[in-house]
């Protein structure tokens, strides 16, 4: 996210790079662990896998 304020990238630039992050990571855990995306919030994507358990992904903070 340094490239918000250093003048190098739009806002909507480092947004669109942040959402395409996002998705990833919610993919690579969906299929990784068979979960769905619980809550995607402001703090850390929360998932349900399959078999019960939730998951936490904290690269989104």
């Amino acid at each position: 996210m340094g490239h918000l304020f250093s003048g190098t990238s739009s806002v909507d630039q480092v947004a669109g790079r942040y959402v395409a992050a996002m998705n990833s990571w919610q993919d690579e855990v969906e299929d990784k662990y068979d979960a769905f995306l619980l809550d995607p919030g402001m703090g850390p994507m929360t998932y349900l896998t399959s078999d019960g358990r939730v998951l936490e992904d904290r690269r989104s903070r």
